[in-house]
């Protein structure tokens, strides 16, 4: 049986997270008891958003598709600010996670590469609504999988 994904509620949550985070930032924590929180927060956000991506660009039949990218690239765009953020060196935190700065520069370009895909895959689809006779891959698919 399928899985059924609630991507509207998923990439909700996961603005959430980010919002958490990007106002955690804000705040004079203390690093020892936050610091590791952050980074598996950080992790399991970029974690996320791959997951989100690769179901979401595996799935042509979503009728909203289109929008939950849209969705997806404004909170990967946040998570990109609060990477920034912490990259900065402004902070107690900030400061605190420095040692870490060469792995979040990895997130901030896995950020960028996913945020370029939903990009493509939005310009695309945007493209072939505005051009009635354009056939889609997953149409030519559905039309030739019986020959």
């Amino acid at each position: 049986m399928a899985k059924r994904i609630h991507f509207e509620d998923d990439i909700f949550f996961l603005n959430l997270l980010v919002r958490t985070l990007k106002d955690g930032l804000e705040l004079d924590l203390d690093a020892d008891i936050f610091l590791n929180k952050i980074i598996d927060d950080l992790v399991f956000l970029d974690t996320t958003f791959e997951r989100m991506l690769a179901n979401l660009s595996g799935n042509e039949r979503l009728l909203d598709r289109n929008e939950q990218l849209v969705n997806l690239q404004e909170v990967e765009e946040r998570f990109a600010d609060a990477v920034a953020k912490i990259m900065s060196g402004r902070g107690i935190l900030s400061e605190a996670l420095s040692p870490f700065f060469e792995r979040f520069a990895e997130l901030r370009v896995r950020s960028a590469k996913r945020r370029t895909e939903i990009e493509a895959a939005t310009a695309y689809q945007s493209d072939s609504e505005n051009d009635p006779n354009l056939v889609s891959p997953f149409e030519m698919n559905e039309l030739l999988k019986d020959s």
